[in-house]
């Protein structure tokens, strides 16, 4: 499911099964946090491997925080790039 807009994006029950997530600079820091404690909580209910991607992750330090471990990151001076991490 693709979530564009952040008022739907925060309302949005992650799926338990979904393992993959992929975001294009999509949200504001508060809204991307409050994603990223919605796949947390969905972990806890249904442990599994979480891959997330994120390109232009201008909020990387979110993902840090809540402990998600950096697989790999390419990220210009401009903020350019991308980051993987994984959960789980």
């Amino acid at each position: 499911m693709c979530i564009r807009d952040s008022i739907n994006a925060t309302n949005y029950e992650i799926p338990l099964e979904s393992n993959i997530f992929f975001f294009y600079d999509p949200f504001n820091d508060v809204v991307l946090d409050q994603i990223v404690k919605k796949i947390i909580t969905s972990y806890i209910k249904n442990k599994r491997s979480i891959i997330v991607i994120y390109v232009s992750p201008r909020h990387l330090k979110i993902f840090i925080k809540r402990k998600f471990k950096v697989l790999n990151t390419k990220i210009n001076k401009y903020g350019k790039g991308y980051a993987i991490f994984k959960y789980g």
